[in-house]
């Protein structure tokens, strides 16, 4: 009885204190796969009846999404450890992990471009006004932590967001709107 009672002392403590709990990470791994597989079956779906709307615009994106990630560090093939893939590219890069405490999964890996010029293998670099070095960008299922539930837990919303996972050269075609 004692121990009943020191139990409900504590979820009703936590509740008036505003402290919330996190679910454990197999929660939240299954409620991420049941999103992603949610995502998969609705693209199987239009797959097999030739509906190809657009899960997602690419209106979502940030407004400086294709500028934020060149960082103009390793340019120079000589300075370039060739031992790495993504140092032998023609356009290298690096990658780091960030830790996001309100996002699962928390760690997320992000791609920086290491030069804004393409890098031929003789040290050559091609014209920045016709080749550069541009992210490859992908949208991923995360969950995103919200307020706090009456039951002293998180919600954890399903949302998506723009990942960059590499680079590549080529040409950055800006349209002109025809009138």
């Amino acid at each position: 009885m004692f121990i009943i009672l020191v139990a409900y002392h504590l979820l009703t403590s936590v509740k008036c204190k505003g402290l919330c709990i996190d679910p454990d990470n197999i929660y939240l791994e299954q409620k991420l796969s049941e999103f992603k597989y949610s995502i998969d079956t609705f693209k199987q779906y239009q797959m097999k009846y030739g509906k190809s709307a657009a899960l997602f615009n690419q209106q979502d994106l940030p407004e400086n999404f294709k500028f934020n990630v060149t960082d103009n560090s390793q340019c120079d093939i000589q300075d370039l450890n060739m031992k790495y893939p993504s140092q032998m590219s023609n356009c290298p890069r690096r990658v780091n992990v960030h830790y996001r405490p309100n996002r699962y999964p928390f760690y997320k890996p992000n791609t920086t471009c290491s030069c804004e010029s393409c890098i031929l293998h003789n040290n050559m670099k091609l014209s920045k006004e016709l080749y550069k070095c541009l992210p490859v960008w992908r949208e991923e299922a995360v969950l995103t932590r919200e307020l706090c539930q009456d039951d002293g837990y998180y919600y954890w919303k399903t949302d998506f967001e723009w990942v960059n996972i590499g680079c590549t050269c080529g040409t950055q075609i800006q349209m002109i709107p025809y009138r």
